[in-house]
Order: structure tokens, then C-alpha cells, then sequence
């Protein structure tokens, strides 16, 4: 029977952390729509600036996209499309496979990640200096070992 006690906790605390997850990306979304918002740009959501941020500063391929913004498929391509519309990426093919387009950020987006970064950057810095050095450090080796966990469990997810 303490097995099933123990079994029913941990299982209570994996839904707990899935919950303060999800409750964490919302919170920080939000903070990136009022972010951008208070910058005076309308047409864009955080998934658009997650995108703009995952580009290097060489370019990326749309796989590369996929896997460092964490939106993938139709979401992706439909994103791309608005950034390319509202003048914040360009697309061009890569020059040794056509088959494969290659996305870099404009100046428009270069200068707004620039401005919201800096912004952000303050804020979220002041919230993260909240918190003590153990704690913080306790954060990051948690988190990694679930992510490095996950990774090693699941198949990866086609772009």
C-alpha cells in the first residue's frame, strides 16, 4: 500500500510542476505582449518574437526555427509568413539546396529585439535577483535534468 501512496504523490507533484510550468509560460507571454505593447507594436504576439529571437545572426533554415522556438508545423510557416509580411524576416532559398529556405531578420527586427531585450532584460533581471544563488542554481539543475529526462525519452518531433 505505500507504494500506491507514494506512486499517487508523485504523480500529484508531476501535475503540480506541469501546472506551475504552463502557469510560468503563460505569465511570461503576457509579459512579452505587454512588452511589445508598451513598445507600440501591435501586429506581432510572443510566438512571433519567440521566432525573430531563435533566428542567428547568420540565419536559420525553417528546421532549425522549429526546433529553437519551439513552434512547429503550420504554426511556424503561418508565423513566418506574417513576419515577412510586417517587413521583420526575409526568406531566400539556400544556395546548395533549393529545396531549403533560409530566413534572416531585417533591421526592423534586429532593432526591436534590440529595444525589447534591453527592456525586458531589466525587468525579468530584477524579479530573477529576487531569489538567492542556491536557489537559482537549484532552478537550473532541476529544469535541465527534467529537459535532458524528457529529451532522452520522447522521439523527436518532426519539423
Amino acid at each position: 500500500m505505500p507504494h500506491h501512496l507514494d506512486s499517487h504523490h508523485a504523480h500529484s507533484n508531476l501535475l503540480e510542476f506541469a501546472k506551475e510550468t504552463d502557469r510560468a509560460q503563460r505569465r511570461y507571454e503576457n509579459f512579452l505582449q505587454h512588452e511589445l505593447t508598451r513598445c507600440g507594436i501591435f501586429n506581432l504576439a510572443p510566438a512571433h518574437f519567440q521566432i525573430l529571437v531563435a533566428i542567428t545572426a547568420a540565419g536559420s533554415t525553417v528546421k532549425n526555427l522549429a526546433a529553437n522556438s519551439g513552434v512547429h508545423g503550420s504554426n511556424l510557416s503561418y508565423y513566418l509568413k506574417h513576419l515577412e509580411k510586417h517587413d521583420y524576416i526575409l526568406r531566400a532559398n539556400v544556395r546548395d539546396d533549393q529545396r531549403y529556405l533560409f530566413i534572416k531578420q531585417t533591421r526592423k527586427a534586429k532593432a526591436l529585439i534590440a529595444n525589447l531585450s534591453r527592456d525586458a532584460a531589466r525587468r525579468v533581471e530584477a524579479a530573477w535577483n529576487e531569489l538567492e544563488d542556491k536557489d537559482k542554481n537549484a532552478l537550473h539543475d532541476v529544469l535541465v535534468k527534467i529537459s535532458l529526462s524528457l529529451a532522452a525519452t520522447l522521439p523527436p518531433r518532426n519539423a
